[in-house]
């Protein structure tokens, strides 16, 4: 295997999101996935029952123990519950780890529509002025980038402004997802210092999306561990995660998930 990923986030009992995809995601790219989880979920492909948070003393255990064995290149961070956990985090790589390129997947709610992020002004200011100009990359979606930038987004302008006022903020590379876009034709918009791409794919009608944000991320975090360009890197990891929703499944009796499959030639 080539490239060493941290990924710091939340398991998912239910298999399809979370840790539990960034892994899978990671091994079909031929990463070796390291972790420190920072909440455990009690959840189906239902309902998400319940969440445990792990204390951040060992948040903090977990992420020096790997630092100090492994070469890593690439951190992808996910789920981190509240404003406790996230500057605890922070505060450990930009000390420990200031040059490994962060992945931010800042996730809000569950596939069912729960939350499990807390989310304050306090949590949002932090994530503005700390978090998001100190990532490589941040890969939130339509309603994470509302939440964000505090604004409406009902259509592609609307996204690349969106996108821009993350740039503002001092994002180094803004990737928006228009997955949940009511559209035929779904678009994600990417930006750059010195590009402003934005993707067209066809919209596949599933319900079995879970885990597809916390793929994406992943996906891009491995090829930036391969050292891939970055806009080659998010044209790989969206045909991986496109052909993972179009090769679904439904294990539960709630909506499915990808199938992480082998990356196809």
């Amino acid at each position: 295997m080539h490239g060493k990923v941290l990924v710091i986030a939340g398991s998912d009992s239910g298999g399809g999101a979370g840790i539990q995809a960034d892994i899978k995601t990671l091994n079909n790219f031929n990463c070796f996935a390291t972790t420190a989880i920072t909440a455990i979920t009690v959840q189906n492909s239902t309902i998400l029952q319940d969440i445990f948070p792990i204390p951040n003393k060992y948040i903090t255990q977990q992420i020096l123990c790997i630092l100090e064995d492994f070469n890593i290149d690439v951190i992808k961070i996910g789920m981190l519950y509240d404003l406790n956990t996230m500057s605890n985090i922070y505060e450990i790589l930009t000390t420990k780890a200031p040059h490994i390129p962060i992945i931010l997947d800042p996730v809000w709610y569950s596939s069912v529509g729960q939350e499990i992020l807390k989310i304050n002004k306090p949590l949002l200011n932090y994530l503005k002025t700390k978090f998001i100009p100190h990532s490589y990359m941040i890969t939130p979606n339509i309603a994470e980038t509302e939440k964000i930038c505090n604004i409406n987004i009902s259509n592609l302008d609307d996204m690349v402004i969106g996108a821009q006022m993350l740039k503002d903020m001092g994002a180094n590379i803004v990737l928006l997802t228009g997955g949940h876009e009511k559209t035929e034709i779904i678009h994600d918009v990417l930006l750059t210092d010195k590009l402003l791409k934005i993707y067209e794919s066809k919209k596949i009608n599933t319900l079995n999306t879970h885990g597809s944000g916390c793929s994406l991320a992943s996906a891009i975090a491995a090829n930036i561990a391969h050292k891939i360009p970055v806009e080659q890197s998010v044209t790989k990891a969206r045909h991986y995660v496109y052909n993972a929703i179009k090769n679904s499944i439904k294990p539960g009796k709630g909506n499915g998930t990808l199938n992480h499959l082998p990356i196809s030639a």
